[in-house]
């Protein structure tokens, strides 16, 4: 297990300093896709308003009770960061402590996904795609594990298949 944790350590680290010279695109894509998840929620809950009242209420239930699930559970979870497990400076500038497993960003970013795969199929298919380009961001940006994002791909999706029961 130690020899285990050596390997990682050094592999998030030179990946960290492979990526370095990538800083300027990794954050500017990372808030791009951020700020189009942001801006494409409560434009989805307005179409459903407009044309599809009877998923509304479902399309702000379903991911307002889930995300307060998945906090409650990152809180007892408390998993460190991999900058602060490994001890270095993340490409994406974050000082938050603990809290990385499950990833709300990615998790946040499927379950919209979800919302809008309701409204059109290769929408919400294209969508689910950059969820996953976020979750690889997230991981090469220093402030993820592998394993938080993948949860939290996996946790959004299954959430997200609530809006179809």
């Amino acid at each position: 297990m130690l020899l285990f944790g050596i390997i990682m350590q050094m592999n998030y680290i030179e990946m960290n300093q492979q990526f370095q010279k990538h800083k300027k695109v990794i954050v500017t894509m990372n808030q791009w896709v951020t700020y189009v998840f942001y801006m494409l929620y409560p434009l989805a809950l307005l179409y459903l308003f407009l044309n599809r009242k009877e998923l509304l209420l479902k399309s702000i239930f379903v991911p307002g009770c889930s995300f307060v699930l998945l906090s409650f559970i990152r809180k007892k979870l408390a998993r460190k960061r991999p900058y602060e497990v490994y001890d270095f400076k993340p490409i994406i500038e974050k000082e938050t402590k603990a809290n990385s497993m499950p990833s709300s960003h990615v998790f946040s970013a499927c379950l919209i996904a979800m919302v809008c795969l309701q409204i059109n199929t290769v929408f919400g298919c294209i969508l689910l795609l950059l969820a996953l380009i976020s979750a690889v961001l997230r991981v090469v940006g220093g402030v993820h594990f592998v394993s938080d994002v993948v949860v939290g791909y996996i946790a959004g999706i299954a959430c997200g298949i609530l809006l179809f029961l």
